[in-house]
């Protein structure tokens, strides 16, 4: 089982509460997400055929945590959280762009190596460290968050982590919340 947000839930928070009600759920074992937990109901309901590149897929974003609850990744999936989420877990050194980028930035930091000298066998150390991470899905439909916005969002969640927690995520190169936009709703800071 995993423990799934939906966008509607957040997006009239400020970022400080929307944070706080994240870190108020319950955060399940990597190793325990099944492929059933990433889908929806309405999915499992239809042939694939008929599910396939529509909407029903779940999309959003998602967070990592370590075994302490510290936040350590924020990563988005524009096409659904089944591939996403896996193609994280590939531990093959020299993966296409973006699609191993949990292992990679977990092995980049533990080693201090840069990404493209990371072997299999450091991916594979990571990969077994991060089968104890906790994982929390926010869920957003098309309809709800355009890409454009869906990245945003994605941003807006990491930079409050920032803000609030003070934590250093593994990918954080976006800066953080002005003191305006941590006392604006997430919806406002999202939308075009």
């Amino acid at each position: 089982m995993v423990t799934r947000i939906f966008y509607k839930d957040l997006e009239k928070l400020f970022p400080e509460d929307a944070i706080s009600y994240i870190l108020s759920k319950k955060k399940n074992l990597v190793k325990n997400v099944t492929v059933i937990d990433l889908l929806n109901e309405y999915c499992l309901k239809k042939p694939f055929a008929e599910t396939y590149f529509t909407d029903i897929f779940p999309r959003g974003i998602y967070l990592f945590f370590d075994k302490n609850n510290n936040i350590r990744y924020v990563g988005k999936s524009n096409q659904g959280f089944l591939n996403r989420l896996m193609s994280h877990m590939d531990t093959t050194p020299h993966g296409y762009w973006g699609w191993n980028a949990l292992l990679r930035k977990m092995g980049g930091e533990r080693t201090n190596k840069l990404h493209q000298d990371l072997t299999k066998k450091d991916h594979e150390y990571d990969w077994k460290v991060a089968q104890n991470y906790k994982l929390i899905l926010i869920e957003a439909s098309h309809k709800e968050l355009n890409p454009k916005e869906l990245k945003w969002f994605e941003e807006v969640i990491m930079k409050a982590f920032r803000k609030q927690k003070n934590q250093r995520l593994l990918n954080t190169k976006i800066g953080w919340l002005t003191d305006d936009e941590w006392k604006t709703s997430i919806k406002n800071l999202v939308k075009e």
